[in-house]
């Protein structure tokens, strides 16, 4: 026969014991996803614009909503108003890319932010000549 604190402390040892088997499967689920995520982000790739099936494909990869990225990008440059933006592979990781104007300065502010975790990646201002070079390269 069990005494009642054997059995206690069986109770307590099986419910710490499921607690520890819960919290690995879960942070090994969420390991998982963040690999899975890393992949994808990896092997997008951004279709041209008139293949609406492959862009939605595409921007389901997509942690960050596309108005989270903005407000994280205007706040990168205050008083700034979005001109362009979108959703591009570059350098092997899925972004936003936001070309945001400030009134009273010459060119613009590029400001990219990672569409799987929201973090600012690239901040950098471009003269009309570095648009130019940019728009003749595409």
């Amino acid at each position: 026969m069990i005494s009642k604190n054997t059995a206690g402390s069986l109770a307590v040892g099986f419910i710490l014991g499921g607690a520890v088997v819960a919290a690995t499967l879960y942070f090994m689920n969420e390991r998982e996803a963040d690999e899975d995520a890393e992949a994808a982000e990896k092997t997008a790739v951004v279709s041209p614009a008139s293949d609406s099936a492959a862009a939605a494909a595409v921007a389901s990869l997509a942690r960050i909503s596309e108005d989270s990225a903005k407000t994280i990008a205007l706040a990168q440059i205050p008083g700034g108003k979005i001109e362009s933006g979108e959703l591009e592979n570059e350098d092997g990781k899925l972004i936003y890319s936001f070309d945001i104007k400030v009134a009273g300065k010459e060119g613009i502010e590029e400001v990219h932010v990672n569409a799987i975790t929201g973090e600012v990646i690239k901040k950098v201002h471009e003269s009309a000549a570095d648009e130019a070079a940019e728009k003749a390269k595409s």
